[in-house]
């Protein structure tokens, strides 16, 4: 009994780890990511706003942390800052 009570908590909890991933926004460019996050989304807090020769840059709006978010949409990161979309 204690088995196939460990088994079916096991289950629930990946599938609903699974269902909570679906449900991260996957968008499709960097309009659609700023027209929900003006200021782009960062893998952590510490991430800094750096241009492709990896120098300091001032943003202009402060972006919202949100691993999931960036992870899905870590294409959008074309300096490879740490940052989708920066502004």
């Amino acid at each position: 009994m204690k088995k196939v009570i460990a088994v079916a908590s096991l289950l629930t909890l990946i599938f609903a780890t699974n269902a909570y991933a679906i449900n991260v926004e996957k968008f499709k460019n960097c309009s659609a990511v700023n027209a929900k996050f003006p200021g782009g989304v960062a893998n952590k807090s510490s991430a800094q706003n750096k241009n492709k020769k990896g120098e300091l840059v001032q943003s202009t709006q402060s972006f919202v942390v949100d691993k999931k978010i960036y992870n899905a949409n870590k294409g959008l990161d074309r300096d490879k800052d740490g940052i989708i979309c920066e502004k």
